[in-house]
């Protein structure tokens, strides 16, 4: 008697820091006999129809990586575009799924209606976080102070009373902040190390699985230059990197000193501009789009390569990675 395969969905955005961090697993999934569907809106299909799987294709409102400054610069307008996003997006996965519904539902930390549809499939699902997660505390150190405020306002009303009536029109218990920030069970594609406060995390809730890397040798390749004590990596991931003030600070702060070099890693022209003129003992230009601009310290446009470490090791190189301007609000704020 033969069994079918599990049908495993995955429903994500089309955001390189949404998709990128859980890619491998989608691939080592089908690689061991599953059929793995994932919905994806048409712009991330033939990334994702490289691991195997099949796209699912949706069509997104949220603003794109080519247009940051359409997320505005308020809390309301990092969160706003998700819940109205997701609203349109429901039906169309609903129908995309009619009758062949999957087994297991994975789904990103932006990925409402996933949530949604498992509830009401009655299937298991499973959340996989590509950054932090919240600890026993997080809502009264951090979630209290930065939200009740914005519940005052006007369109903070609006923004959780349309959360909240969706989720209950849908047959869930929940609260808007426990639907956005507490999974029943989640991947943490960090390494613990990397996790603030980690000995308050429910690891009954939230299993460390560290970073999922394959190979990525089509993204051409970076190594430390031979002299280079150390390494500092400036990255504000793939959407809000127009800071170019940010980004000078750090190579004037660190782009002189000695036995130091300074890699910058974003999308926006101004960036490399603003550093110009910076002081730069370690000084290589390497971008991976477009043609070479003449910036001091090493720059790079897109993404760095793989870094060449274990993420369960102290690596020889210092990293800073700060991908939201409020700090250690991830669960519900920020992308």
């Amino acid at each position: 008697m033969t069994t079918r395969p599990a049908h495993i969905a995955m429903f994500s955005i089309a955001a390189h820091g949404h998709v990128n961090p859980s890619i491998e697993v989608i691939r080592e999934l089908v690689a061991r006999g599953h059929r793995v569907t994932y919905a994806i809106p048409p712009a991330f299909a033939e990334k994702v129809a490289e691991t195997g799987a099949e796209p699912r294709l949706w069509h997104s409102t949220l603003p794109t990586d080519d247009d940051p400054e359409a997320w505005g610069t308020e809390l309301i307008d990092n969160i706003e575009p998700f819940l109205t996003d997701a609203l349109q997006a429901e039906p169309q996965l609903a129908a995309a799924y009619e009758g062949d519904e999957p087994d297991l539902v994975l789904y990103d930390i932006t990925a409402y209606p996933a949530r949604v549809l498992a509830h009401r499939w009655g299937v298991p699902i499973v959340q996989l976080s590509p950054n932090l997660v919240a600890w026993e505390g997080y809502d009264e150190e951090v979630g209290k102070p930065l939200f009740e405020p914005l519940k005052q306002t006007p369109r903070g009303k609006v923004f959780y009373d349309t959360f909240a009536r969706w989720i209950a029109e849908n047959g869930m218990d929940l609260s808007v902040e426990d639907f956005m920030g507490r999974p029943d069970r989640c991947l943490v594609l960090i390494p613990k190390a990397l996790q603030p406060n980690a000995d308050r995390v429910d690891e009954k809730r939230y299993t460390f699985v560290g970073a999922c890397q394959g190979d990525r040798a089509a993204q051409g390749d970076w190594r430390r230059p031979a002299d280079a004590e150390k390494v500092l990596l400036v990255s504000l991931g793939s959407s809000f990197t127009k800071q170019p003030a940010f980004y000078r600070a750090c190579v004037e702060a660190f782009g002189g000193l000695p036995g130091w070099h300074v890699v910058l890693q974003g999308r926006c022209p101004a960036t490399w501009r603003s550093t110009r003129g910076c002081p730069s003992s370690r000084s290589s230009a390497r971008p991976t789009r477009s043609s070479r601009t003449p910036v001091r310290a090493a720059a790079r446009r897109g993404w760095p390569p793989a870094p060449r470490w274990s993420p369960y090791r102290r690596p020889s190189t210092s990293s800073a990675t700060p991908t939201c301007s409020r700090r250690w609000a991830w669960p519900a704020t920020c992308r």
